[in-house]
């Protein structure tokens, strides 16, 4: 009976090491390594020892060393656990961290330090630089021309030697292509298997950047357009108010002559009268006139800036006795031709209005090309315009002569054609006696022909 307890027993402990020597067999082979091997030998060696002790038992009885068999089983088990336990955390670490690398739309970015050779790149920095990984790693971003602001760089690996970490550094970065990409960065310094790296991240905030800036425009031109609407009302009231009091007046002088009975009074009220009404209309038009350019667009055409310039010469009173040159240089242009029409109009009119008592009075129009398009010109060699004045004539209702026929709405409507064609306007003078010249541009993207193909005469003085 004692013996078939005691070979009972070392079955069961045979048994045990068969499955330690299988697991241990497992792990070898999925995981390698020196330290499996050599527990590996030392439990097949164990289960030889069981085998010898069964034999011996069924020979000669002699009972087996039970305690030394466990003992040396949980010892194995131990080794097993400390030896595997690890590497299967690693293993498992490593997995999620190569999935959060592949899979991060932010691009990462593993490099020595503080030499900066890149170790690694995931996919979405090849998106935003434009480089194969293949054609990064060992190189830097100096190397690859990454940095349009090469000075970030060196701001960063100061900070990184200094604290370890940056967060959410902005800098701009070179695609392959040249094109830039604005991104925060965020690094940390990293221990590596045999040495210290850096862990770095780029978000692209290019899109939100545009968007700021896009915004950022939009409050600009709201602020702008709310201040010129503040300025509008003001002198919108101001200027109607005038007619209104002069015909209230004579309305008052009308009814004095007429219970005087004095015809040839009441005659001049009343015309006193239709001449404040005939400004009230005049500027009510212009005041709807300027409401309508960039509302109310007439579909865009080929525009020759000649004819045009020919065109408004002869439809403004008062250039018959003016010397009149229009250059054959003025380009053909896309645009809105009736709106063009009241530039050069407007423009040559102004000229003849403030042209004083100039003995030979002159008027140039003209038009030279510049690096965004083309730049147009109507010359006076008038009364000129005091330099403190310059801004002032493009506003609302400005006369600089009050003693001057018009409503001052003529040079804001050209300023907003001229901004509605994508351009910008300004005048040149000195001063007194000297002349003016309103220059305006026209984009590069409207023009046709930077010549025309046809000689245009002067109209005759």
């Amino acid at each position: 009976m004692h013996n078939v307890l005691s070979a009972l027993t070392l079955a069961l402990s045979l048994l045990t090491r068969l499955a330690a020597l299988g697991w241990s067999a497992w792990l070898l082979r999925r995981h390698g390594g020196w330290r499996l091997g050599v527990m590996t030998a030392a439990i097949a060696a164990w289960v030889i020892q069981g085998i010898f002790e069964l034999t011996r038992v069924g020979e000669a009885g002699q009972p087996p060393e039970v305690s030394v068999s466990g003992l040396l089983a949980g010892v194995c088990l131990l080794l097993a656990f400390a030896v595997t336990s690890p590497r299967r955390a690693s293993s498992a670490e490593d997995r999620r961290f190569s999935t959060i690398f592949h899979s991060s739309p932010d691009a990462i970015i593993l490099s020595s330090f503080p030499e900066g050779r890149i170790v690694d790149v995931n996919e979405s920095f090849t998106t935003i630089t434009g480089h194969a990984r293949e054609q990064t790693l060992g190189r830097t971003s100096l190397d690859l021309d990454l940095w349009s602001v090469p000075e970030d760089r060196a701001r960063l690996g100061d900070t990184l030697a200094s604290h370890g970490r940056v967060r959410n550094m902005e800098s701009e970065f070179r695609h392959r292509s040249g094109e830039l990409h604005t991104c925060l960065i965020s690094a940390e310094v990293v221990e590596l298997e045999d040495a210290r790296g850096v862990l770095t991240m780029l978000r692209d905030i290019s899109e939100r950047k545009l968007v700021e800036r896009d915004r950022e425009a939009l409050i600009q031109e709201l602020e702008t357009k709310n201040a010129e609407l503040e300025r509008f009302t003001y002198t919108v009231s101001h200027d109607l108010k005038s007619p209104l009091v002069t015909i209230r007046g004579f309305l008052g002088l009308l009814e004095r002559d007429a219970m005087a009975g004095n015809i040839e009074r009441m005659r001049q009220d009343a015309e006193r009268i239709r001449a404040a009404t005939e400004v009230m209309r005049r500027l009510l038009d212009e005041l709807l006139e300027l409401s309508r350019v960039g509302r109310q667009v007439n579909p865009p055409q080929e525009v020759s800036l000649g004819e045009l310039a020919h065109e408004a010469a002869r439809l403004v009173t008062g250039t018959d006795a003016i010397d009149v040159r229009i250059s054959q240089a003025l380009p053909v242009v896309v645009g809105d031709r009736a709106r063009l029409l009241e530039v050069f109009q407007n423009l040559i009119e102004n000229a003849v209005k403030y042209m004083g008592d100039e003995s030979s009075p002159r008027i140039e129009i003209a038009a030279e090309p510049d690096a965004d398009g083309v730049v147009c010109s109507v010359k006076d060699n008038g009364i000129g315009i005091e330099p403190r004045y310059h801004d002032k004539v493009f506003g609302l209702f400005e006369r600089l002569q009050s003693d001057q026929e018009g409503t001052g709405v003529g040079l804001a409507l050209v300023k907003r054609i001229v901004e509605v064609h994508g351009g910008r306007i300004w005048v040149e003078s000195s001063g007194s006696g000297s002349g003016s010249a309103f220059l305006f541009t026209l984009p590069r993207k409207i023009l046709v022909r930077t010549q025309e193909p046809v000689s245009l005469d002067a109209p005759s003085a």
